[in-house]
């Protein structure tokens, strides 16, 4: 949580996004809800900026998560949008 806090204070968005899918991977097995909504977060940050490949992670651990939790058409969703973000490699 530290981590995300610091990166808050900074104005560097991809800083941001990048603390809360570390945050969210960590959290997964241990708290599947708040992992959930940690990496959301991140994708709200990741909607401000252009389309960088290193979210595709982002999106994927997102949509490994609600896979999981059962929300199975919105996990599909962000899958596909790992696959777009990882192209612009």
């Amino acid at each position: 949580e530290e981590v995300v806090e610091q990166a808050d204070r900074t104005s560097n968005d991809t800083l941001r996004v990048l603390s809360r899918f570390a945050l969210g991977r960590a959290l997964r097995k241990t708290d599947p809800s708040r992992a959930e909504q940690v990496l959301r977060q991140g994708v709200a940050v990741s909607d401000r900026l252009p389309t960088d490949p290193t979210f595709a992670e982002l999106y994927g651990e997102l949509s490994e998560v609600l896979g999981e939790n059962g929300v199975s058409e919105e996990a599909l969703s962000y899958s596909r949008r790992a696959y777009l973000a990882a192209r612009h490699a």
